[in-house]
């Protein structure tokens, strides 16, 4: 399988990347192809509503988008991975979500009949299927990142609506709260990561 790692983070040697990275390690001890993108790195515009993804099968602005929508596509599996901003995923990450916008449906296709899809064609074949992993990181300490305060719920939440919408397993999800905290941190971080490889090797 292609494993696809899409990283939100601009700390590239900060908790996220890493966990990131060791899902693909894993991933790659069991044969398959991966690669990590971040998205700091590429040029993204924000999504303008102008729906003219509807008409040309894919997003009509000239940036990096379109370059990564394509490796999304090719994917078989995506991993998805991001600090905790503000109960949610960072910007860059929305973004990101946003620009799928009516590029992940077939137009071609007839119209979905249900109540709850009325006027929606199928999501494309090609993107349909694939495995997802979720990766988080929160400064919040446990429980109160899911229970009282939710911080890292939302930003899950956020997560899988996308794959939700493109119809993809989640096979694995993996929260690392307290992070404001280096003692913390370096208690966990090896059975985090250990963690992480090991989802890698079940994708």
């Amino acid at each position: 399988m292609d494993v696809i790692a899409v990283v939100a983070s601009a700390r590239r040697k900060g908790l996220v990347s890493a966990m990131a990275q060791r899902v693909l390690d894993g991933a790659a001890g069991t044969g398959h192809q991966v690669e990590l993108v971040n998205l700091y790195d590429y040029h993204l515009e924000y999504c303008r509503g102008c729906w003219a993804c509807r008409r040309e099968g894919r997003c009509i602005l000239q940036d990096d988008f379109n370059m990564l929508f394509d490796k999304v596509v090719a994917a078989d599996a995506l991993v998805l991975a991001a600090p905790v901003y503000w109960c949610n995923v960072p910007g860059v990450m929305k973004t990101f979500f946003d620009r799928h916008c009516g590029a992940h449906r077939d137009w071609s296709q007839p119209k979905l009949v249900p109540f709850y899809r009325l006027n929606w064609p199928p999501v494309r074949e090609d993107m349909r299927k694939k495995r997802a992993v979720l990766l988080l990181a929160c400064t919040v300490p446990g429980p109160f990142d899911r229970v009282f305060l939710g911080d890292s719920r939302k930003a899950e939440r956020a997560m899988r609506s996308y794959t939700h919408m493109l119809e993809m397993k989640v096979a694995g999800k993996l929260v690392f709260n307290d992070t404001l905290r280096p003692e913390s941190v370096a208690r966990r971080e090896d059975r985090f990561m250990d963690r992480a490889y090991r989802m890698g090797t079940r994708l």
